[in-house]
């Protein structure tokens, strides 16, 4: 689902840059056209390309001068930039589009569904930090206690070993804190 949402703004000047682009294409194509033919067919065809095309309802550029001329492409410019303008007037400067607020049950179970997978991956991460070594424990001890009775232990022999093993665990356990604690 794509939640994207162009707003009427954003709209306005991405047509506008559209626009500024068929511009720029459609002089290159007529310079090329204005080799074989005269500069002023040219600025003339090029006028009323652009004039049908791009600024149906923008002042039209200065006829009187040729395409070429610093003046008349201030003025193709300024034509462009109040096109530019008057399409944009009226815009409000909302920081999104009221069409979002269609979206926002959407984007609040995204949220929720971002928070929920988040705190997941912590709470796998802290079980298998904590498991780990609980099974590794458990494993050790039910082979300790298997290989007992493998080798013939009764169980109050069985319960003597298991015992004197947590007794030297304990002692083992002493002796890495003491190392450290010093």
């Amino acid at each position: 689902m794509s939640l994207f949402i162009e707003t009427p703004q954003q709209e306005q000047l991405r047509l506008l840059r559209e626009q500024r682009e068929q511009l720029k294409h459609l002089r290159s194509m007529s310079e090329g056209a204005g080799v074989a033919g005269s500069a002023e067919d040219t600025s003339q065809m090029d006028r009323s390309l652009l004039d049908k095309r791009l600024f149906a309802s923008a002042p039209a550029p200065n006829s009187a001068k040729p395409a070429g001329s610093p003046s008349a492409k201030g003025s193709l410019r300024d034509s462009i930039r109040g096109l530019g303008r008057k399409r944009c007037e009226g815009v409000s400067e909302e920081p999104y589009s009221i069409a979002q607020e269609s979206y926002a049950e959407q984007l609040e179970f995204d949220r929720r569904r971002t928070r929920r997978r988040r705190g997941s991956a912590v709470a796998r991460s802290l079980l298998v930090v904590v498991l780990v070594p609980i099974l590794l424990f458990a494993a050790f001890v039910g082979s300790y206690a298997l290989t007992c009775i493998l080798n013939g232990a009764s169980p109050q022999e069985l319960t003597l070993l298991m015992g004197e093993l947590f007794a030297k665990m304990q002692a083992y356990g002493g002796l890495i804190i003491a190392m450290f604690s010093s």
